[in-house]
């Protein structure tokens, strides 16, 4: 709720939605999605072909999950349980990497 209500917040999400390249394609890396706004906001505004999160919350992932599929199905999405600084990680398998609230 606080993403909607707190000015620094509401701030960062128009931040996002205008620096997010919308006509990249490639795999879309997020760090954290934790409520899953800004990942399912990639999902529904860019041309990105594939999108990875990564949360050490399985609470968090769960959220992300049931908010992306309240709208969209996303088959191409893939969520991770891991500490992302453990998980393995191709330098050159991602095309955009977002970390929000870490």
């Amino acid at each position: 709720i606080t993403l909607f209500f707190w000015p620094n917040h509401l701030e960062l999400i128009r931040l996002y939605r205008h620096t997010l390249p919308k006509n990249k394609q490639g795999t879309y890396l997020e760090v954290a999605p934790g409520h899953g706004h800004f990942f399912r906001t990639a999902i529904e505004t860019t041309k990105y072909t594939n999108f990875v999160g990564i949360d050490l919350s399985q609470t968090s992932i769960q959220q992300t999950k049931a908010w992306v599929e309240q709208k969209n199905t996303a088959q191409n999405m893939r969520l991770h349980c891991a500490d992302f600084l453990e998980f393995p990680l191709s330098p050159s398998s991602y095309d955009a990497v977002v970390m929000g609230e870490m």
